[in-house]
């Protein structure tokens, strides 16, 4: 994870229910001096509550690249 992290300007961590692995990386990079940016629930790139569907990760990610999505990406696709 140090090396990854050590390579990398800013890293997206997708999990459900509670940020804790968000904050656990956060916290390593801290202490290794690192200036990487950490992106996830903690920092409200997604709801910090509730279910991830993938509508709201989508969303997240192209945030997170800064790729602007239609309206009608973001809906939910029928089966």
């Amino acid at each position: 994870m140090l090396k990854l992290l050590k390579s990398s300007k800013k890293v997206f961590i997708v999990k459900e229910n509670e940020p804790v692995v968000e904050l656990q990386v956060r916290d390593l990079a801290q202490r290794e001096g690192l200036k990487v940016e950490i992106y996830g629930r903690h920092n409200s790139l997604i709801e910090p509550y509730g279910e991830l569907t993938h509508e709201n990760v989508r969303s997240a990610i192209a945030k997170f690249f800064g790729v602007k999505m239609k309206e009608n990406e973001l809906k939910k696709r029928e089966p």
